[in-house]
């Protein structure tokens, strides 16, 4: 009995813990009950909504709760935070860059009350800035902003946050893997921040992911593989370095199938989670597009 259950998880720790981003259309419970469903090993959730032009964050339940700290510690399944897109850590803006902090604050009292551990969160873009300075100028002084965000935020809160990097340009900051190394030399608490990969937005913005070997070599020496604690597993609309941010269907994009599974099944990024964020799509497809990725068919 032993022996097959060791040969079980042997077989468990050759397959790429693969799961998806799930709207929060009616709520936690909603989203909670979609991951037993799909049965999903690792998932990822916002925390708010737009509810007719306004932001409605969720109250959990002592039911939500409970069943999460199930899911967990039972079945070890892994929930990560996605941090609101309206959160600007980047931001010359002083209003905007206040708010920035108030809503990520609450965003983490909420990842704390839920027991969830880590919180992905977009570096935001450096505007506000006089228009007509260089921009690595912009670039320096977007990373200072970024690490002075994070510094307060994180001072007193037991949590990790994962940068993620972006598609975009001009002013926008963490697009270039080296912000990343840039900014962790300038933070108080450096182990609190760690990354997660986005496949779609390093193609989007101009990186050569579909010379694999050449850009995880160029990621081992930006990020460090030592840091990457997420991988969102995308597939994207357009061509390499157009800077917009499109997902699609794995193997309806730029990547194609081959390549987004040969990243699922890379043996350095095999105990890495990875999510999936689709088009507004049905569950069955979701559970498809999963099961797809998990095979090591062809």
């Amino acid at each position: 009995m032993q022996h097959r259950l060791r040969n079980a998880l042997s077989l468990i720790d050759h397959y790429p813990k693969i799961g998806a981003h799930l709207r929060l259309n009616d709520g936690l419970t909603q989203v909670l009950q979609e991951v037993i469903a799909l049965q999903l090993p690792v998932f990822q959730f916002f925390v708010a909504r737009t509810v007719d032009k306004k932001t409605v964050y969720i109250t959990p339940t002592a039911q939500d709760k409970a069943l999460l700290r199930t899911m967990v510690t039972q079945q070890g399944t892994l929930p990560f935070i996605h941090a609101s897109y309206w959160i600007n850590p980047a931001s010359f803006r002083d209003d905007a860059y206040a708010i920035s902090k108030s809503l990520l604050k609450k965003e983490i009292r909420l990842a704390q009350e839920l027991e969830v551990p880590m919180i992905v969160l977009h570096p935001g873009t450096a505007n506000g800035l006089e228009p007509d300075l260089d921009p690595a100028q912009v670039r320096r002084q977007g990373i200072e902003r970024l690490a002075s965000f994070l510094n307060e935020v994180l001072a007193k809160n037991k949590i990790t946050v994962l940068l993620e990097n972006t598609a975009h340009g001009r002013n926008a900051i963490g697009s270039d893997l080296q912000d990343f190394h840039k900014v962790k030399a300038l933070l108080d608490e450096p182990e609190k921040v760690q990354f997660c990969l986005d496949t779609a937005h390093a193609f989007a913005y101009g990186y050569d992911v579909a010379d694999f070997d050449s850009f995880f070599t160029m990621f081992k020496e930006t990020v460090g593989i030592e840091s990457l604690r997420l991988i969102h597993l995308n597939d994207v609309e357009g061509s390499r370095g157009n800077k917009q941010d499109k997902h699609t269907l794995p193997g309806e994009g730029q990547l194609g199938l081959p390549l987004i599974k040969k990243i699922a099944h890379f043996n350095d990024f095999l105990t890495i989670p990875k999510i999936i964020e689709l088009p507004a799509s049905p569950i069955e497809t979701i559970q498809q597009v999963i099961s797809t990725l998990t095979s090591k068919d062809v």
